[in-house]
């Protein structure tokens, strides 16, 4: 069938060649030649016709059929952090110290991530529940790994969120990475021994 088309196409190309040389020559395509001065001179009296050249012919392939998204979008866990090629120097005043220290030593939860993250930006509602209700328990902190890469690095991040567990004396008891439900950091603060 294509191999048709091709031919097809190619004689009508042909068709319209012959006939736009026979219209520079003054004739018609089915006039008989006459005889002139020259068979493609044109006499310095007569303007010269206008030069016509015939359209290509329009080959469209079909659009690809369209496909409905997804129904139900999963939830990202993750988001890998790319390590920075070349860190900006950060003058002194301006890093955050992480954990600022207050009077009373509680246990932590930080979180590290970012504010344009997507499941970081799922997590900040989880947060603020677990900081009213372990209220002058637990500590909850956030830091934006993005705007303060030095604190991504003292934390060893390597995706985000991430989440990490502290005891009262500041020692690591667990890490997660990806979106964490409230339920089950409610489970995990539990099994440390953190009501």
């Amino acid at each position: 069938m294509k191999a048709y088309f091709g031919k097809i196409v190619i004689l009508v190309a042909l068709g319209l060649a012959i006939t736009g040389i026979l219209y520079l020559k003054g004739q018609s395509p089915a006039s008989t030649p006459v005889a002139q001065e020259s068979p493609l001179t044109i006499p310095a009296t007569q303007p010269a016709p206008p030069v016509v050249t015939p359209d290509p012919p329009i080959v469209t392939k079909p659009s690809p059929p369209k496909t409905n998204p997804p129904a139900k979008q999963e939830k990202p866990s993750a988001v890998v952090v790319p390590a920075p090629v070349k860190p900006a120097p950060v003058p002194p005043a301006t890093v955050p110290s992480p954990p600022p220290s207050r009077p009373a030593k509680l246990p932590m939860l930080l979180e590290l991530g970012s504010d344009s993250c997507r499941p970081c930006q799922m997590m900040q509602p989880v947060l603020a529940e677990l900081c009213d209700e372990y209220a002058g328990k637990l500590r909850v902190e956030f830091i934006d790994v993005w705007k303060d890469e030095t604190a991504g690095r003292k934390y060893g991040i390597q995706a985000i969120p991430t989440q990490i567990i502290f005891d009262a004396e500041g020692k690591e008891l667990y890490r997660h990475i990806g979106y964490y439900p409230k339920d089950d950091i409610i489970e995990k603060l539990r099994e440390l021994g953190i009501e």
